[in-house]
């Protein structure tokens, strides 16, 4: 086994990540992805505290479809604080198919990485629902969590998980507050502005529009 190999000989970490880099793609290229993720996953757990190791072994793992061993080691890597957004890719990964498993690895990120109040209540919300996840629900958590933290796509992600909550009036009043308190963010000025469009198309057009007129980036997270 390449672990038992590799525990021997001691080599630096830095070799360790270029032997799993190009193990990885040499085993791609000869279509035998499922041989590469077993020798990687027992390399990450003779390597426990390296989180590099642990997301590249990660995704080599998704690749081969191996989506419960991947979500583990996305976590592992994920202990280390510069690689939180592994979080994010785990809950990617499992939403289509394990929707309660990825809300709560979104649940994990949203509290611990990105630290956003207002996402995590909408996400326990999900949580605490005994219905199925609509497809209009997992399309704006992936929109969230793909985006980077606090952009104008994750805050409008944010407008669209209000809406599919029946709650479109909440996110306007409260990306108002927070336009008020920062006017000059582009992003929250992009939020407001996206909840104010859906609250207009939902209550009719209160004056004429152009032809064919919709609001720039409604398709953003929309579902």
């Amino acid at each position: 086994m390449l672990a038992d190999t590799l525990g021997a000989a001691q080599p630096d970490q830095r070799i360790i990540h270029l032997i799993v880099h190009y193990l990885s793609r040499i085993y791609e290229q000869l279509g035998d992805p499922e041989h590469a993720a077993s020798e990687l996953k027992a390399l990450s757990d003779a390597y426990p505290d390296s989180a590099p190791l642990a997301l590249e072994v990660a995704r080599t793992l998704a690749s081969s479809n191996q989506l419960h061993q991947a979500a583990d080691c996305y976590k592992r890597a994920a202990r280390s604080p510069k690689y939180g957004k592994a979080l994010a890719e785990a809950a990617l990964l499992l939403l289509p198919e394990r929707p309660d498993d990825a809300l709560a690895l979104a649940n994990d990120y949203v509290a611990r990485i990105v630290q956003d109040s207002k996402a995590l209540e909408l996400i326990v919300e999900m949580q605490g629902n005994s219905q199925p996840l609509s497809q209009a629900r997992q399309q704006a958590l992936a929109k969230l969590l793909s985006s980077q933290p606090h952009s104008s796509d994750y805050e409008m992600a944010k407008v669209e998980l209000w809406k599919q909550a029946g709650r479109p009036m909440e996110a306007e009043a409260y990306y108002a507050a927070e336009v008020l308190a920062d006017p000059s963010n582009s992003a929250l000025r992009a939020a407001l502005a996206y909840a104010l469009w859906l609250q207009e198309r939902s209550n009719g057009p209160r004056r004429k529009r152009r032809a064919g007129a919709s609001h720039p980036r409604a398709g953003t997270g929309a579902g």
